[in-house]
């Protein structure tokens, strides 16, 4: 009799790619209750993909300068989401974040929707958009 361990399903696998548009030199690391561990560096301009097991346990993704307080964090969900999430620098504050791109769903999410507004044009808080 053979006795099997762990699920034998084939898992689920996508990608999602994660672009440094920016000069600054960034270490990408995943990590699960506060515990990370480095997964790639990305040099200006360069790109990893990301393999996301869609049945393994929830995960956080940061990347990071080596600066004090210079990380972006990006979710699982964000991960799961985009297929394109790319490294940018507000050049007006200096700040790194996000922009969100190939998004997996059939209507555009609310961080792709937003991101396309100019920013004259977005709502000021507290206001309606309708």
């Amino acid at each position: 009799m053979l006795i099997q361990f762990g699920d034998s399903s084939p898992s689920a696998t996508m990608k999602t790619q994660i672009t440094n548009s920016t000069t600054t030199k960034f270490t990408l690391n995943e990590g699960n209750a506060g515990a990370f561990r480095a997964i790639a560096e990305l040099g200006p301009y360069g790109h990893h993909k990301i393999d996301v097991n869609t049945n393994a346990t929830y995960r956080t993704y940061m990347a990071a300068t080596g600066s004090k307080d210079e990380t972006v964090e990006i979710s699982y969900d964000e991960i799961l989401e985009f297929g394109t999430i790319v490294l940018v620098k507000d050049e007006k504050t200096g700040k790194f974040g996000c922009e969100f791109r190939n998004s997996r769903l059939k209507k555009p999410s609310w961080k792709e929707w937003f991101s396309k507004l100019k920013p004259d044009t977005k709502p000021k808080p507290g206001t309606s958009s309708t």
